[in-house]
């Protein structure tokens, strides 16, 4: 419905990628639960308090990365840089700072830097120089908290929508034929993507609207919000999909009051101005019945993965994914690679290249799936790690209650005989 004025879909409805398709995440929600143990009991208690309230709940909750996979899948294009848009049961739901703040609970308002600031000495000490680091190069913890950053101030190290802006803008840069593969990398905290889509439409958790209440519609969206973040959350993917697909699930399209959003229009500036966006929160504005059929454009996603290998003068292969063309170092002259393989490949974030290893098997060239194999043995290791820290976690829990048992059978030996129990 072209005459509409609404943004288009990343994919053609009915011809988004199929199959057990997923995203790379870079954080994993079991630490928190297993690094509790470790923090003083006052301590929790101040974080149960803070703005980091909820996300000491999400221990708990099972990240869905095919779930993501599906929602970024159902994408529609827009201008805007701080928002994603996806469509679930027909309806558009916005991914904003404002929804981000909402299901984390984070305060992602401008940081207030005067807090942490520390009074300059006025002279310097006698004797002593600043030390400067002149061409220093930074270490791997740098580069993992700090990226590029060559000095990282206050304001940056407070700023929590730092992950945030990441994952808008990791899943903005992927392609149609990047989602087409079968894994993509996802910057950020990218679980908050679930919580705006179970808060959005509750049905997906199978959340039960009050008495009262005719509607998860009619629900203050605080309430839901608490009852999606209490949850040992985990999405259903197929019986996600189905409610998706029927399209007559109620659906809140902006989990904020201000549906244009509040902290967006304070902290971002220079967010990009979209016509077609601003259209469509007037018709949300107004209600309006938005169906499957309400939107069009897209790519086919069997289209986005079509792959063929070239043949080059040097000896090496040239592999040609969609409209983009990457370089293989294999010499695979005269081969063909089979269409439906797709190369998924480890990526470069920065640079928006994947780099695929080619092998050649008789007949045709596959591409072998190094990220997923990657992947894999990461959440293998991990998992094996976690369930023997949760051994030894239990191992110290028997020996303080095997010597907490012997102190009592002591007192009691003493109290008793007159006689010291040694």
């Amino acid at each position: 419905m072209e005459e509409m004025g609404l943004p288009e879909r990343l994919f053609e409805s009915g011809f988004e990628p199929t199959g057990r398709k997923r995203v790379h995440s870079y954080f994993t929600l079991r630490w928190v639960e297993l690094i509790k143990p470790a923090i003083d009991p006052d301590y929790i208690d101040m974080l149960s308090q803070s703005q980091f309230k909820s996300l000491m709940k999400m221990g708990d909750h099972t990240f869905s990365v095919m779930f993501v996979h599906y929602l970024l899948s159902r994408q529609l294009v827009t201008k805007k840089k701080y928002e994603l848009w996806w469509l679930f049961s027909g309806k558009p739901v916005r991914y904003g700072i404002d929804e981000f703040a909402i299901v984390t609970g984070l305060n992602c308002e401008e940081p207030d830097v005067t807090i942490c600031k520390i009074a300059k000495k006025s002279k310097a000490i006698k004797g002593r120089k600043k030390k400067v680091n002149v061409g220093k190069e930074r270490g791997p913890m740098w580069v993992e908290l700090f990226g590029e950053s060559v000095d990282p101030t206050v304001s940056w190290i407070l700023d929590r929508r730092e992950s945030f802006i990441m994952s808008v803008e990791s899943a903005k840069a992927r392609t149609a034929s990047q989602y087409a593969q079968s894994t993509t990398a996802i910057q950020g905290f990218v679980h908050a993507i679930v919580l705006v889509a179970a808060c959005s439409c509750p049905e997906i958790v199978k959340y039960e609207a009050a008495e009262d209440s005719s509607s998860a519609d009619e629900e203050s969206i605080e309430h839901v919000v608490k009852f999606v973040v209490d949850s040992r959350l985990m999405v259903n993917v197929v019986s996600a999909k189905a409610v998706d697909q029927r399209g007559q699930a109620s659906v809140r399209s902006t989990l904020s009051d201000s549906i244009s959003g509040s902290i967006s229009k304070s902290v971002f500036d220079d967010e990009q101005d979209d016509p077609q966006v601003l259209h469509m929160l007037a018709l949300i504005n107004e209600d309006f019945p938005f169906e499957h059929n309400s939107w069009c454009g897209g790519v086919k996603a069997c289209e986005a993965v079509e792959t063929k290998v070239i043949d080059s003068n040097d000896g090496y292969a040239e592999v040609e994914v969609s409209t983009e063309i990457y370089t293989a170092h294999a010499p695979c002259l005269s081969k063909v690679v089979n269409p439906s393989t797709m190369c998924t490949a480890v990526a470069d974030d920065r640079l928006g290249k994947h780099f695929g290893k080619l092998k050649d098997n008789g007949d045709r060239v596959e591409c072998v799936d190094v990220s997923a194999q990657l992947k894999n043995l990461a959440d293998a290791y991990e998992d094996r790690t976690a369930e023997m820290l949760r051994g030894v976690s239990a191992s110290f829990e028997f020996v303080a209650h095997v010597i907490d048992k012997i102190s009592k059978v002591e007192t009691i030996f003493e109290n008793d005989c007159g006689k010291t129990f040694y």
